[in-house]
């Protein structure tokens, strides 16, 4: 394929690494997609499942507790962490090549 590689190589230590941030953030997107999508999880979900969503959904529907913006606060702290964290390692990479 590449330069005497063969192909099982040359995928492993060329496309993967390259699409892993890709597949990383569709992952990520379509996990927090999922979080606005009730709807869907009673429809595809069967009576004894309860997915975080449903879950949630029925929680504000019947009893209003703090469990929701609680779950809300740790996700949206969650996300902040990783920003910093993807910041954080880019300037790290930065350092490391210009020196």
């Amino acid at each position: 394929m590449s330069c005497g590689a063969s192909r099982a190589r040359a995928f492993f230590h060329v496309t993967l690494p390259l699409i892993v941030p890709g597949l990383l953030s569709g992952a990520l997107f379509a996990f927090i997609i999922s979080f606005d999508e009730p709807v869907v999880s009673f429809f595809v979900s069967s009576v004894r499942q309860r997915t975080l969503p449903r879950r949630m959904f029925e929680d504000i529907e019947q009893n209003l507790t703090p469990v929701i913006p609680a779950i809300a606060t740790l996700l949206t702290l969650l996300s902040i962490a990783v920003l910093i964290a993807v910041a954080l390692l880019r300037v790290l990479e930065r350092r490391r090549r210009a020196e």
